[in-house]
């Protein structure tokens, strides 16, 4: 039976990111992905200004930038130039790449379409019946993890999210607030350079994928668009946060429920806790600021959109409330300090 120091299951952009960092100080360390291609997950692709702060050579997978970008509240739209909420759009599969090329060359081992399909107390066993032992297992493999659900945690509630990848060129970015149309949800249309990426989502406990994919459809026919003519494509994020370090057994990233519920930007909170968990691999002495700051980010969230959730009937009113005041520099600051 082949062991690892540390073996990592999901290669995600939270796996990788574990791989690297473990591999960059000499550590052993192997990746699993069910998957051939690495950070494949359906994403609009939006990141925010803190993820250039992450250290990464972005210009290798940067898609798109915006100076700015237009908030539609209900009616009302709102054109945005604040560096502090800039959204710019990433390649997946160039990000992917990017993380498992640095992650081999520094050592790390990956294995790409490889399933796993049961977790023992210090082995794994795959889809073609080789075991594999560990001493530290990271379950970086998102909603549906099989290391979470080994390390007794269930999900309670997802956010859905369903998309088009369409060929038509928008030439905005925008995000569109309206109950009437989206409920608890938001509506996205983001242009990539060869396609558009036109979306929503809501949480599970409050509408079924077919239900969202309906208002998606209803709001696709006001772009212009024929739903019937595209084809949808569907995620999972985890909604339901309960910790990340389980003994020797560790979450990143989706599998963990780091994604804030409301903005739904995983890429950062996935590549921050998989640097952050391995270093805690390293060290266990290693400080947990930050894997606590992203637990207050997502809260912070978690607060706002339940309480839009409890006045639902003024959802819309608050959103119209918002475009007006946001220019009051104390509520832009919060309202920067929840979403960005």
């Amino acid at each position: 039976m082949d062991k690892f120091e540390t073996v990592i299951i999901g290669g995600g952009p939270g796996g990788l990111s574990c791989a690297l960092t473990l591999a960059h100080k000499g550590r052993d360390v192997l990746l699993i992905e069910k998957e051939k291609s690495f950070c494949s997950k359906t994403c609009g692709g939006g990141v925010t200004p803190r993820f250039h702060k992450l250290g990464l050579d972005i210009e290798k997978f940067i898609d798109v930038k915006f100076k700015n970008q237009f908030v539609i509240m209900v009616q009302n739209q709102l054109e945005t130039f604040n560096p502090e909420i800039r959204v710019d759009l990433i390649n997946r599969k160039k990000l992917g790449d990017y993380l498992k090329n640095k992650a081999q060359k520094y050592g790390a081992r990956i294995k790409p379409n490889t399933n796993v399909i049961s977790i023992k107390k210090d082995y794994i066993v795959t889809s073609n019946g080789k075991r594999i032992g560990y001493k530290y297992l990271v379950g970086a493999d998102g909603s549906s993890s099989i290391v979470r659900r080994y390390a007794g945690l269930g999900t309670r509630d997802f956010i859905i999210l369903v998309q088009y990848k369409i060929q038509k060129k928008f030439k905005k970015l925008e995000w569109c607030f309206d109950a009437r149309k989206f409920d608890a949800g938001y509506g996205w249309i983001f242009p990539h350079s060869k396609f558009t990426s036109i979306g929503t989502g809501n949480l599970k406990s409050r509408m079924s994928g077919k239900e969202i994919r309906i208002k998606l459809d209803r709001w696709v026919s006001e772009l212009g668009l024929n739903p019937k003519k595209l084809k949808p494509e569907s995620a999972t994020v985890n909604a339901d946060y309960r910790g990340y370090k389980f003994g020797n057994i560790f979450l990143v990233g989706d599998a963990a429920g780091f994604t804030p519920p409301l903005t739904c930007e995983g890429m950062y909170p996935a590549i921050v806790s998989g640097r952050e968990v391995a270093k805690m691999i390293i060290n266990p002495k290693h400080s947990q600021l930050k894997i606590k700051k992203l637990v207050e980010k997502r809260t912070k969230q978690q607060k706002l959109l339940d309480n839009l959730n409890r006045f639902s009937f003024l959802r819309n009113f608050i959103y119209n409330s918002l475009v007006k005041i946001y220019r009051i520099p104390f509520i832009k600051k919060k309202l920067i300090e929840i979403i960005a």
